[in-house]
């Protein structure tokens, strides 16, 4: 079975970093709607790209309201917030 990933715009809400696990909470802009529209919780991995001006950067750069995309596989973890999975990649706007 292959993952498929798909692309999330948002807006972080809520950085929180515990025993150096950082969490993070985002909320997901719909283009269509023209609003924000569902949260989404994750876990960073030693995996996760962090991106800044196309340069690869620190967790530590991820700041509250920010403007990111995030590139996540499709699987959604059904809770309150939903969680995603697997996120590979988060590119943080220059705005």
């Amino acid at each position: 079975m292959r993952l498929s990933f798909r692309d999330y715009e948002a807006k972080i809400k809520e950085v929180v970093v515990n025993d150096n696990i950082y969490i993070i909470l985002v909320e997901e802009y719909d283009k269509k709607k023209k609003e924000y529209v569902t949260e989404y919780e994750f876990e960073l991995n030693k995996d996760t790209k962090i991106i800044y001006d196309n340069k690869e950067t620190t967790k530590d750069q991820l700041k509250v309201n920010q403007k990111v995309t995030i590139t996540s596989s499709n699987e959604v973890m059904p809770s309150e917030p939903a969680k995603l999975s697997n996120v590979k990649k988060i590119v943080i706007s220059k705005d």
